[in-house]
């Protein structure tokens, strides 16, 4: 983590970011921190967690521009359910990089993010493997479907066929 990532996630008004489903997100920052700090366990809840804060059912709002830079930042260096469970929430914002008033600052966010998802790709862990392949077939579509003008916009299941948090234990 880097040394100024506490204070720049603390930095966003995360009260001004609405949510469909009304879920708080001013959850959120103590969720994005404790998946920095805390042993293996608790960065597993806190990835459960902000999946159900930030990405409740599929659905998104506006907070999932700053989750997603944040996410992208500290990915790598999370335990293996902590990164499955963030790499849903990432899939789950990766569905809508088109048609919101923010997914060009999404979109942007995930393209830069691609070398990372590519890596995570060839990851001898299935589901993360998966949630990366799913992630970058959502932003080639994106960037095709910008690339169409009057394209419809992508969109996806909330969660992928196969995956319960329930069979990886994490409660």
């Amino acid at each position: 983590m880097k040394p100024d990532f506490e204070a720049r996630v603390k930095s966003i008004e995360w009260s001004r970011l609405p949510h469909p489903c009304l879920q708080d997100q001013t959850l959120i920052p103590e969720l994005l921190i404790e998946l920095c700090r805390g042993d293996d366990h608790a960065k597993e809840r806190a990835a459960v967690r902000l999946w159900d804060t930030a990405a409740h059912q599929g659905n998104v709002g506006p907070s999932s521009v700053p989750t997603a830079g944040f996410l992208v930042e500290i990915l790598e260096s999370l335990p293996p359910l902590a990164r499955v469970e963030s790499l849903d929430t990432l899939y789950q914002f990766s569905n809508c990089l088109i048609a919101q008033p923010w997914s060009a600052d999404l979109q942007r966010i995930f393209r830069e993010a691609l070398p990372i998802f590519e890596r995570l790709r060839e990851s001898h862990d299935e589901d993360a493997s998966d949630f990366s392949g799913m992630i970058i077939e959502n932003i080639e579509a994106a960037e095709g479907q910008r690339a169409e003008p009057g394209a419809a916009p992508n969109g996806g299941p909330a969660m992928r066929s196969g995956y319960s948090r329930v069979s990886k234990g994490v409660s």
